[in-house]
């Protein structure tokens, strides 16, 4: 039976916060408060810059650090505190008037294991966020404890003279990056600029004023076998340089933090006899005056890949160490670079990219083993990235788990590493997407969870994608063959069946819009199942489905779109929404004439 007097709780078993603190002893001694908290501050040197204690009493709560970073998150713990025992107070039938909230009387005391905390949005392929979800973002990453954010740009920075790249993408300004930044520092999280320099610049060799600073002019072959617009800037023009000095010194000014990531990851058109030239290409975007006196992040797949490089690599560099699979060999490359007393980050990934559904537990895992091994082998930190390659179809809920897990180990170090469980990852997950900060959302965050595990129902799997999904990206791709050879309609019943389940806790999720995207998510699924089982009952290819099944799946799939343009809004800016939805016409327009575009690489083309 419940009771509803103070005296008669029992004493809590340990509180799991996110992420959890290195030692909280709580005890028994419950009292009823008010808010807001009378807390006193004391000012201990010796504490860790981003430490603090706390201590509990009913007639004083004290919060000790060295430093007002340490005085943010103690407060953080303590309403933390406050509203979890909050919450099993009034579960168990005690009464409380407005404002007045549980605590219990103990000590905490707490300090980061890595210094450096972070998380990169893709912000350039379709998806900007509005200024509204961006602070939202910075509130979450806050809430976790994650104190580095960087924005991935390609073109979506209002670059003065260069209209002509960012016109249609409803890029951010200087004013907009001025107020987030102002928004991150009070919440002492660092803003920091991803603006890539050497590959990934297709967003500007597309267009003829650009279009001779490429290594390549003209069409190129993509790494799934179709012809795509060029990549990468040829580092022996001298007109390259000249344009990435102007763009990193109006980008540099806007985001005025210490560091600075200037990508130099996958150069695709620099062949192996030129890789040395990534080396004369970095030293001399280093050496441009937009980085006096900041420290400068690079990506670390050339260096993995031409272990030669590393011997001419400029003093000081950092490398983002990236790998996004639960086995990605951190350890490995985390040696070389130690040998080489370069300082390095290790990145793992949110796995939502190419995948709609994402991929929870290979993130959970990757994540895990990114954070070992930074802590092994004296790694800055870790930087979870969230991609959006083509076209960003994924919804933001699928990126969450991912978010969650870099605050878990990233504050918690070796303790999350070892503890940490999937378990506590949907705890977690549902105390920060909740919409009440005394009541967790399990429902939405065990959909989120579980619908990231569809993609492992099936035999063939591939690094960075989600197979049962690839058809979606490209129609044109024979089911059953290639990279999903081995698929059957078996496999797809057993998708279906777990949908069923997941849909049944969506409907039970609290928030509308976390609760639509979901919703959205399991729509864009069942369709390419369904998909898929029609063609494995054929040849494979779509031309084999009949053209009545074909009807109604470009019926659902116009269904599906319209979904994707009402939900893009309400975290998104308008710029990027054709480029995404092109994806989604493109399938349609093969389920209508049965005949998917052969040539199909996605809507990004030479002008």
């Amino acid at each position: 039976m419940k009771s509803s007097s103070i005296e008669s709780l029992k004493e809590i078993s340990p509180l799991k916060l996110l992420p959890q603190p290195v030692s909280m002893s709580m005890t028994s001694n419950y009292f009823k408060t008010t808010r807001p908290l009378g807390v006193l501050e004391n000012i201990e040197k010796g504490i860790d810059e981003e430490g603090y204690r706390i201590q509990i009493s009913r007639d004083r709560i004290e919060i000790s650090a060295s430093s007002a970073k340490g005085f943010f998150y103690g407060k953080m713990t303590l309403e933390g505190i406050a509203n979890k025992t909050t919450a099993r107070a009034l579960e168990s039938g005690l009464k409380l008037l407005e404002n007045e909230i549980v605590l219990a009387e103990g000590e905490i005391n707490d300090y980061p294991s890595l210094k450096l905390r972070g998380v990169m949005l893709d912000i350039s392929r379709t998806k900007v966020p509005t200024q509204k979800q961006l602070y939202e973002i910075v509130d979450l990453i806050s809430s976790l404890k994650l104190n580095h954010l960087e924005l991935y740009m390609e073109h979506t920075f209002a670059y003065v003279g260069h209209e002509l790249v960012w016109e249609n993408s409803d890029p951010l300004t200087v004013s907009e990056l001025a107020a987030l930044d102002s928004y991150c520092k009070e919440r002492f999280v660092d803003l920091v600029c991803n603006q890539n320099s050497f590959g990934h610049m297709e967003r500007w060799l597309i267009h003829p004023k650009y279009r001779d600073l490429g290594i390549e002019k003209d069409l190129v072959v993509s790494p799934f076998g179709m012809l795509r617009p060029p990549t990468t800037i040829d580092p022996t023009n001298e007109r390259s340089i000249q344009l990435i000095s102007d763009i990193m010194d109006q980008i540099t000014d806007a985001i005025p933090s210490k560091m600075v990531n200037i990508g130099f990851d996958e150069p695709f058109e620099l062949n192996s006899s030129r890789a040395f030239e990534w080396n004369d290409w970095l030293t001399k975007v280093t050496e441009l005056s937009s980085f006096k006196d900041k420290d400068i992040i690079v990506w670390g797949d050339m260096l993995a890949g031409h272990k030669k490089l590393i011997e001419k690599l400029p003093d000081g560099v950092i490398v983002a160490e990236w790998g996004y699979e639960a086995n990605s060999p951190f350890g490995e490359r985390d040696r070389f670079l130690v040998e080489h007393q370069v300082p390095f980050i290790n990145s793992p990934g949110t796995s939502s990219w190419l995948s709609i559904v994402g991929k929870t537990n290979n993130s959970l895992e990757n994540t895990r083993e990114a954070t070992r091994n930074a802590i092994d082998h004296g790694g800055l930190g870790i930087l979870t990235t969230d991609w959006g390659d083509f076209g960003h179809l994924q919804w933001w809920p699928i990126s969450l788990p991912g978010i969650v897990a870099a605050g878990a180990f990233g504050w918690t170090g070796m303790r999350g590493v070892e503890s940490f469980q999937y378990s506590d990852l949907i705890e977690g997950l549902s105390s920060v997407i909740s919409t009440d900060p005394m009541k967790d959302d399990l429902n939405a965050a065990s959909a989120i969870c579980r619908i990231g595990e569809i993609h492992s129902m099936v035999p063939c799997q591939f690094p960075n994608l989600a197979t049962i999904v690839l058809h979606l990206y490209f129609p044109q791709l024979p089911v059953g063959f290639g990279l999903t050879t081995g698929l059957t309609t078996e496999h797809l019943d057993l998708i279906r069946n777990e949908l069923g389940e997941i849909k049944d806790l969506v409907s039970k999720v609290v928030d509308p819009l976390m609760k639509e995207e979901l919703s959205a998510t399991c729509s864009l699924v069942e369709l390419i199942v369904d998909d898929a089982s029609s063609r494995l009952l054929g040849n494979g290819h779509l031309a084999s489905v009949s053209q009545p099944e074909r009807d109604l799946f470009a019926d659902r799939c116009s269904d599906i779109i319209s979904l994707h343009q009402s939900i893009w809004k309400s975290r998104n800016r308008i710029g990027g929404l054709e480029e995404s939805l092109a994806w989604l016409y493109n399938l349609q327009s093969g389920y209508i004439s049965g005949q998917p575009d052969k040539a199909w690489a996605g809507p990004l083309k030479l002008l």
